[in-house]
């Protein structure tokens, strides 16, 4: 008879060497012996395909449904040099019995760590990328790098290589006795990674829309419509996207581009391919180069299996403080006066207009002055009593009255009131002031009190 032992080696950053068998004599028996099972794929609905879950593993076909082609055992010493190393087809003969296990070598006594992982038919192994490689590697190669990094290869029976499609445990090898360790239990490889054409749709992995989205297989894949509805300054119906120098959108579903739209204040609809499920959708406005002129707003949708998003409008709003850069620029604007039981507007000139006291405070979105107001074409706006015609030839009537010196945006309202000469109230905007933007020259219109007095207007 001859005994058969295998050396030790150990596992260098440049590979695995695996050692020869050495004649040494009797046969000895079996330190080991390992069996294995495919567990199920978890929070997937595979209605065509059922998950791998045969537990007993006493059919092929689990292999077959799951994508795993072959299985590699890797057992190290406490030292983690390499003690023992073979590969066997998913679905081992000796499976078909009862409880029957894969057999390992003659290990001397002591302590060890075994690994067994699952590999694709070409040998590669399921994880993240390893270096330059995305494409998964050899289970040799994650080994390779554990230990290169010092690491230990299990922790607390969980495989810490990297491997998605592995198990590990510790065992002690005595003498003449052999160990029958606990089933081991390889996740089912990525869905999508799997090499198997899981919704039976003819299209295998990248090939599959799903797959291709980023989900699964088996997920339906729609092209539902998107309504983006835009606004600016928070709501503002003055401001546009010019008022804020914004020329185009970038978007992204689940961070990944879709084509640039015009940036439009209002409801722009737009279809792309998604799977069913929850999404997400980041905006951010570009200025005239295309370089990023705000912050990336992020809204949470949901696809549904008729194609509808939920909620029906993703409403994105980008106020003053969303922008990357402060806006500097004039308040602009028209006073107006409508006329008393019409729609019509007039001005301070008109000579129906009985008012002689006309007031303008420029106000924070909160409804507070501005401190200190800013000087404008009339004076200043802090609610001071202005005629209808100044120096200068300079009225409350001139095409476009705006302050004299840019200011710093936020969210502008502006307070227009006119008063009779016996100092009666006669129009005001004072419970709605109207909002104002950058670069835009808004009308004002102060419409009249009710029960107007009897010297405010005239037929």
């Amino acid at each position: 008879m001859r005994r058969l032992k295998r050396a030790f080696v150990r596992l260098s950053s440049s590979g695995l060497v695996l050692a020869a068998l050495v004649a040494s004599g009797c046969q000895e028996a079996p330190s080991y012996a390992v069996r294995w099972r495919i567990s199920p794929r978890l929070g997937e609905e595979q209605p065509q395909t059922p998950a791998p879950q045969d537990e007993e593993m006493t059919n092929p076909s689990v292999c077959a449904r799951s994508g795993v082609s072959q299985v590699e055992v890797w057992v190290f010493d406490e030292l983690d040099r390499l003690a023992d190393q073979f590969v066997r087809p998913c679905f081992p003969e000796r499976f078909r019995r009862s409880g029957g296990a894969v057999r390992g070598a003659t290990l001397p006594p002591g302590d060890y760590t075994v690994l067994v992982a699952g590999t694709r038919a070409n040998g590669r192994a399921w994880g993240p990328c390893l270096g330059e490689d995305c494409d998964g590697g050899s289970v040799q190669s994650y080994l390779a790098a554990a230990i290169e990094a010092d690491q230990p290869l299990c922790v607390d029976d969980e495989c810490n290589v990297g491997l998605d499609t592995c198990d590990c445990d510790r065992f002690t090898v005595e003498a003449d006795r052999l160990a029958r360790l606990p089933d081991f239990v390889l996740g089912a490889p990525p869905d999508c990674e799997d090499g198997i054409d899981g919704d039976q749709d003819g299209l295998v992995d990248g090939l599959d829309p799903g797959c291709q989205l980023g989900a699964s297989e088996s997920t339906p894949v729609l092209n539902p419509e998107i309504a983006l509805s835009l606004s600016v300054l928070s709501g503002n119906p003055n401001a546009d996207c010019k008022s804020l120098r914004l020329g185009t959108l970038a978007i992204a579903i689940d961070d990944e581009p879709l084509d640039r739209i015009l940036c439009n204040v209002g409801v722009t609809r737009f279809s792309t391919p998604l799977s069913v499920g929850e999404h997400q959708l980041s905006v951010t406005g570009l200025d005239g180069t295309g370089e990023e002129a705000t912050v990336e707003k992020v809204s949470d949708f949901i696809v549904n299996d008729r194609g509808v998003i939920e909620p029906e409008q993703l409403e994105v709003d980008f106020a003053d403080v969303d922008m990357l850069e402060p806006i500097d620029a004039l308040v602009n604007f028209q006073l107006q006066l409508q006329v008393p039981q019409s729609n019509d507007t007039t001005t301070c000139l008109d000579e129906r207009v009985g008012a002689v006291d006309f007031r303008v405070r420029l106000l924070d979105i909160g409804g507070e002055p501005i401190v200190p107001a800013p000087q404008s074409a009339i004076g200043r706006l802090d609610g001071s009593s202005v005629s209808c015609s100044v120096e200068g030839g300079l009225t409350l009537a001139a095409a476009s009255i705006s302050t004299l010196d840019p200011q710093r945006w936020g969210a502008y309202l502006l307070e227009f009131e006119a008063f009779g000469a016996d100092g009666q109230l006669c129009w005001t905007n004072a419970d709605d002031p109207t909002p104002l933007a950058p670069q835009e020259t808004v009308g004002v219109v102060a419409r009249p009190v009710e029960q107007l007095p009897a010297g405010c207007f005239s037929e």
